[in-house]
């Protein structure tokens, strides 16, 4: 928001020391300690921008405290204070568990899809590597295929059944074999893999032999843009540390 730091580290102490200080005088320690960090956590969850973040802390405290005070003028004997909690402990409870960036459903989602995502990328790049070595199309049998993966056997048969939904594979008598289509993406995975080995050989100074690990992780994530920044930063390379040639795409 563009303020020093230190201020507002500073403002941040001093209006938590006097709201603690009011808030356990007015209306006791647990609904002091409630109101204090609950709406806090709760849009959090939503937003890493301050502002947004302290208008919608404002926002889940007064509902919290309409809905309170509305169950207990509507029912007899029910206290306002307890309702209040119960309120922004529901309204903490929900943000945690769907805010879009946060939340733990999005996130599980979003776990669950880079997973899936990885397991095609494997399996596309194994087949590539085969017709690499191989020189011409290779097809492989789910069975072949776990045997080398080690993956189980359902949830390959579902990654396969989605490859060749999407033209990347093609099932044959003898097996599954790449398409075109599927032959670019394994391509630019094992592109990808060998461009991090050298990078991380050549501008960290990692041992060949300690590399392919790394190589595994970020061939997944590696973004078209931060490929051309590696192959200009590595002066467009054509092999790898173990001298395997990097495919790049065919004109």
């Amino acid at each position: 928001i563009g303020l020093p730091i230190q201020l507002i580290r500073f403002v941040f102490t001093v209006l938590t020391v006097l709201a603690v200080t009011v808030g356990i005088q007015s209306v006791g320690v647990v609904l002091m300690a409630a109101l204090l960090i609950t709406p806090a956590a709760a849009a959090r969850s939503w937003t890493a921008s301050l502002r947004l973040m302290l208008v919608l802390s404002a926002v889940f405290a007064a509902t919290a405290a309409v809905v309170g005070t509305i169950i207990s003028a509507s029912l007899p004997k029910m206290p306002t204070g307890p309702w209040i909690v119960l309120a922004l402990g529901g309204i903490a409870f929900i943000s945690l568990l769907i805010a879009p960036e946060n939340g733990w459903l999005p996130r599980r989602k979003r776990a669950r899809g880079n997973q899936l995502k990885t397991q095609r990328e494997n399996l596309l790049k194994l087949l590539y590597g085969a017709e690499e070595r191989e020189g011409h199309t290779v097809a492989m049998t789910s069975e072949t295929i776990v045997g080398i993966r080690r993956q189980h056997l359902e949830g390959l048969r579902k990654t396969l059944r989605s490859l060749k939904k999407e033209y990347l594979l093609v099932e044959r008598a003898d097996g599954f074999a790449l398409t075109e289509k599927g032959r670019t993406e394994g391509r630019r995975v094992v592109r990808l893999h060998r461009l991090w080995e050298l990078y991380l050989t050549e501008r960290l100074g990692m041992a060949a032999d300690h590399i392919h690990p790394q190589a595994e992780t970020m061939e997944h994530i590696i973004t078209p843009e931060i490929e051309a920044l590696i192959v200009k930063e590595l002066g467009n390379p054509e092999v790898d540390p173990h001298q395997s040639p990097i495919p790049y795409e065919e004109d």
